[in-house]
C-alpha cells in the first residue's frame, strides 16, 4: 500500500514542524518518537543556513546559532540542554555520530530537508511517497508464535 502526503509550503518553520511530524506520527516506537522540544531543536538547525551549515550543521557555531534563535522567539535554551536534546535525538535515532564523533543527520533526514529547501524555494508543496509493505511483500517471511504465558492470578 502506498500513499502520498504533501506538505505545503509556508514558513520554514511551519513546513518543517510538517515534516518532522509526519516522520513522528510514521514512527511505530513509542519511545523514539520526539517530543516537541526536540522538534523544536530539530527545526532551529534546519533554519540555519542551508550552504553555510551543510557539512557542519551541529558545530559549536550552528549551536550557537540555534541558542539565539531560540532567545529571539523569547524562548529560553541552554548550551546544557541543547546538547542533551541532541544526545536524546542520536538515541531516538534522528542523529547520528560519525567515526570522527561528529553529530550528522540521518541520511533519509538529510535528504528530505534538502528536498524540503527545494521546495521552499520553489514555493511548491513537498510530496513525500509513504509505503507500507506488509507479509505478501516479504516472501521469506516468517509468522513467529508468541507463547503464551498463564496471568499471575491464575493456574
Amino acid at each position: 500500500m502506498a500513499k502520498t502526503i504533501k506538505i505545503p509550503s509556508g514558513t520554514k518553520m511551519e513546513f518543517f514542524g510538517h515534516m518532522l511530524e509526519v516522520l513522528n506520527v510514521l514512527q511505530p516506537e513509542k519511545g523514539k518518537r520526539i517530543t516537541q522540544t526536540e522538534k523544536d531543536v530539530l527545526i532551529g538547525f534546519f533554519l540555519l543556513d542551508s550552504q553555510k551549515f551543510r557539512y557542519q550543521r551541529f558545530s559549536r557555531l550552528a549551536k550557537k546559532k540555534v541558542i539565539e534563535i531560540f532567545t529571539s522567539m523569547g524562548q529560553k535554551l541552554t548550551k546544557e540542554n541543547l546538547n542533551f536534546k541532541l544526545y536524546r535525538l542520536i538515541d531516538k535515532g534522528y542523529l547520528i555520530r560519525d567515526e570522527d564523533n561528529i553529530v550528522e543527520l540521518k541520511e533519509y533526514l538529510n535528504d528530505l530537508l534538502y528536498m524540503g529547501y527545494d521546495a521552499l524555494e520553489n514555493n511548491e508543496p513537498l510530496t513525500m511517497n509513504i509505503q507500507i509493505l506488509g507479509r505478501k511483500d516479504y516472501p521469506d517471511f516468517e509468522e513467529k508464535k508468541i507463547k503464551e504465558e498463564p496471568d499471575e492470578g491464575t493456574s
